[in-house]
């Protein structure tokens, strides 16, 4: 994203088929890429079936998924055939066809704007100080949410610090923060007026724990907004007996827990977990179950957190005139 200011576009190669990951990711790193730069970003195809040498083309649905994809997440899609259609002419009247296609579509596409409902933050604070060590941590946490809104419908576009600065969260009806460990206290600051005039909040984990820079704070800079109070990370095996997988029920009957009343949920409870203090006015909607007998006499269950050290995993507030869920 440094080098946007030199360049007018980018070009995105995506391998979603080889790298066995689902067409969605092609849409998610156009996304990724748009939210950096701000720039138009063209998404090639090499049409081969291996992208090196190949004289077998892609199967047809590969092709179309390709190509919608790159559309609806407003990228240049672009065919590039190498070769492979002096041997696979089926290639070349798929690539027509869905090209026609989208010409076809085009009065309904030009100046076609996102229905601007949830804004996904990819942050850029976190993901250059995750990198070095931990180069997968600044996008799991991103692509969880992003496949979830997919799956259930929920109109969302990614957005970077730069936007809400630029006081683009105005335009959303709720903002959500998948683990968005580094925020600036300008960017916090204009989440927090946002959530006070009524828009909604959802964040996850460690958000806000650190500043822009990767520097721990005393508690969270959301903590206020969020009904939250840090009080310790809960990494210590030895103090805290961590588990491998840990449980939890419904709470209390909310929109949020609507039709999981009776199950039991798991988390892996392996990892750093920060412990909180609830803040007056902040429901818990879900509830740590601590051991379960029946459970570990089913031989399904490793050792799970005593229920008084660890937080519950889902809560919620109102604050001012808006809502937040961490």
């Amino acid at each position: 994203y440094k080098t946007c200011e030199f360049a007018d576009s980018y070009i995105l190669e995506c391998y979603y088929d080889i790298i066995k990951e689902q067409p969605y990711y092609v849409g998610m790193e156009t996304q990724l890429v748009h939210a950096e730069t701000g720039r138009l970003v063209v998404s090639p195809k090499w049409i081969a079936k291996n992208p090196d040498i190949d004289c077998v083309g892609l199967p047809p649905a590969g092709i179309k998924l390709w190509a919608f994809q790159s559309v609806m997440n407003q990228a240049l899609p672009a065919f590039l055939s190498q070769n492979v259609t002096k041997y696979d002419v089926q290639t070349v009247n798929t690539a027509r066809k869905v090209f026609g296609d989208i010409e076809r579509l085009k009065p309904f596409l030009e100046n076609a704007k996102r229905i601007k409902y949830a804004a996904l933050v990819h942050s850029l604070d976190t993901k250059l100080r995750t990198l070095p060590y931990r180069p997968r941590e600044h996008r799991q946490y991103f692509e969880g949410f992003f496949q979830a809104l997919l799956s259930t419908q929920i109109p969302f576009e990614v957005i970077s610090e730069n936007d809400i600065l630029r006081g683009g969260l105005a335009n959303y009806r709720t903002v959500i923060l998948p683990n968005v460990r580094c925020l600036s206290d300008n960017v916090a600051s204009s989440i927090k007026d946002y959530v006070n005039s009524g828009g909604g909040l959802v964040m996850t984990y460690q958000t806000s724990l650190e500043d822009e820079n990767g520097n721990l704070r005393e508690d969270f800079c959301l903590g206020e907004v969020a009904g939250l109070k840090f009080v310790e990370m809960r990494n210590n095996q030895k103090k805290y007996n961590v588990g491998l997988t840990n449980y939890y029920r419904v709470a209390k009957q909310h929109l949020i827990s609507k039709g999981l009343s009776g199950r039991t949920f798991s988390f892996n409870g392996n990892i750093d977990y920060p412990g909180v203090k609830l803040l007056p006015g902040t429901e818990a909607i879900f509830k740590l179950t601590g051991y379960d007998e029946n459970l570990i006499k089913s031989g399904n269950c490793f050792i799970s957190y005593p229920t008084e050290m660890l937080c519950d995993p889902i809560l919620t507030v109102k604050e001012g005139k808006g809502r937040v869920v961490s």
